[in-house]
């Protein structure tokens, strides 16, 4: 919903804003996403230092986002175009829908990995302590 925030890690904000997410580091504003599963991703790649991955995924749902914005550029003049302007623009909509289908399944693969990260950090933590029990048994 418009206006609810999401926090994350005690130190990130989500902020909806017409669509898309705003994220906050604190007091620093990291950048916009398309989607809450990107931004949250996002976090969790940075929370965990990952810091490349979340390079990648911010630049990534970034170039997301400029497609998804040229394509409903191209479409709304393209509804006011007839014959060979309209053939071009439809052509290079085509292209720009072609490329933002291969950037999404990148991007996907992405937020599978800071998940993963994720869940292998909670997994870690599980171990340390399971580990930890037997020894205080052994008196």
């Amino acid at each position: 919903a418009d206006g609810e925030k999401y926090r994350a890690f005690g130190k990130y904000t989500i902020h909806p804003t017409d669509g898309l997410f705003r994220v906050c580091l604190r007091d620093d504003d990291i950048g916009i996403f398309s989607g809450t599963k990107s931004a949250l991703a996002w976090c969790i790649a940075d929370n965990l230092n990952h810091l490349n991955l979340a390079r990648q995924i911010k630049e990534l749902d970034n170039s997301i986002i400029r497609l998804r914005n040229d394509i409903y550029v191209r479409r709304s003049l393209a509804e006011r175009t007839s014959g060979h302007t309209w053939e071009n623009l439809i052509n290079k909509t085509t292209a720009r829908h072609e490329q933002s289908q291969v950037l999404e399944k990148e991007l996907a693969k992405c937020i599978n990995l800071a998940k993963y990260w994720q869940l292998r950090g909670n997994s870690d933590e599980t171990k340390r302590t399971g580990r930890n029990t037997p020894h205080t048994t052994n008196r």
